[in-house]
């Protein structure tokens, strides 16, 4: 599966990665139909970086995409459903989730390997699908 990747300073490679496999029975993998470049990526890219990223993180967290499969406690969606996805859902506990600022959850980006932490990719196992509308073309 290709992946956009941040090599440092300004570089981002388009790289084979696995593709990812549903590990929990709350996961749902996604067949990606777009993909969105953010002000936090372009902040990434600059020289010097405004904002921080591990070298090999995967840039991309807005993204749309068709459910290709789901873990056995799913019940939200099905596959070949249509899905926009949540790319700060929050813990909904710590004191930035609590203030009304999900984006800024703190154990969210304890928990992300990097910024970028939800993929530019093929297929995306995550759990904050939420239906399209029919009238929206992905």
């Amino acid at each position: 599966m290709l992946a956009a990747v941040f090599e440092g300073n300004g570089r981002l490679v388009l790289k084979d990665r696995p593709a990812p496999r549903l590990t929990r029975d709350t996961d749902i993998l996604l067949k990606m139909t777009g993909v969105g470049i953010c002000g936090t990526d372009l902040h990434i890219l600059q020289v010097p970086p405004a904002h921080p990223a591990a070298l090999g993180a995967i840039l991309g967290h807005e993204f749309t995409g068709e459910v290709a499969q789901v873990g056995s406690a799913v019940t939200e969606v099905r596959p070949g459903d249509c899905v926009l996805v949540d790319p700060h859902p929050g813990c909904g506990q710590c004191e930035e989730c609590r203030s009304g600022h999900p984006d800024r959850c703190t154990p969210l980006y304890k928990s992300a390997a990097a910024p970028g932490h939800c993929a530019t990719t093929d297929s995306k196992s995550h759990p904050s699908c939420k239906h399209a509308s029919k009238n929206v073309s992905l």
